[in-house]
């Protein structure tokens, strides 16, 4: 019981770091898109 809690554990924590890796390079695109527009125009 107690091994199987770790890994439920273990893999919430990576699922989140994912989610929040995957956020943050999706913010760093989205700045990038946003200096691309204000530069062209």
């Amino acid at each position: 019981m107690k091994k199987r809690n770790t890994v439920l554990i273990l893999g919430i924590a990576s699922i989140i770091i994912l989610a929040s890796v995957q956020v943050f390079i999706i913010k760093g695109i989205w700045k990038q898109r946003n200096e691309m527009f204000a530069l062209r125009y």
